[in-house]
């Protein structure tokens, strides 16, 4: 059940890739509690779907401020 997280997981950061062509995506909320445990297996099965192989790509990495970076983001938004 776990590869398959990654495996889709790893599928909807290339979608997002292909189309956005983002510099970095960064995981956050629940799924960066597991850490470089879940980051590491899909860094690893990105590749397996990158439509131009030779072309840099958008970095992965984790949210320093984990489950609460939308809490943090809605009260800074909400003092502008």
């Amino acid at each position: 059940m776990f590869d398959d997280y990654v495996q889709y997981l790893a599928i909807g950061i290339n979608i997002i890739i292909s189309f956005i062509d983002p510099s970095m995506i960064v995981l956050g909320g629940g799924v960066s509690r597991a850490g470089s445990f879940l980051l590491d297996k899909v860094r690893a099965k990105l590749p397996e779907f990158i439509f131009f192989k030779t072309l840099p790509y958008a970095d992965i990495e984790l949210a320093k401020l984990g489950n609460e970076a939308g809490i943090i983001g809605a009260a800074l938004l909400g003092r502008t």
